[in-house]
């Protein structure tokens, strides 16, 4: 073990009142969090670190609860999910169709959650068009 390494057991982590919190790889640092299989994020977000989570190979749950899911998905976007499940095979119908593959699939994904605090006022509650998830 190098000086560097910090041989850290942390495998969930929770934001409870987050606020303009930037998810970045200072916030999420590698060395300290490599083993995360949970992550749970309750508040507002101001970005997302589009390569954030390509490291985190443990990552098997991500529950996003959001003051705003319209303010969140218009600021912020998706782009950082193109970066989740880097670790799995691409994924084909037709090559992946015995029980074991898709079995490896779903348990070695990163299943996100997307919820709006529901104690939190806002306009109305969140219609998602198209163009929140076109990638």
């Amino acid at each position: 073990m190098n000086k560097f390494e910090l041989n850290s057991k942390i495998e969930k982590l929770y934001f409870k009142n987050a606020y303009n919190l930037n998810l970045n790889s200072k916030t999420l640092d590698k060395k300290v969090f490599s083993n995360l299989n949970y992550i749970e994020i309750k508040g507002q977000l101001r970005s997302i670190q589009h390569d954030l989570f390509k490291d985190l190979i443990y990552l098997r749950k991500l529950n996003l609860i959001m003051f705003n899911l319209k303010q969140f998905f218009h600021e912020i976007g998706i782009k950082w999910t193109m970066f989740l499940n880097n670790n799995l095979p691409d994924f084909n119908f037709e090559k992946y169709q015995t029980g074991e593959d898709l079995k490896y699939i779903r348990e070695n994904s990163i299943q996100i959650i997307f919820s709006q605090n529901q104690f939190c006022y806002v306009e109305s509650y969140y219609k998602y068009s198209d163009e929140d998830f076109c990638i």
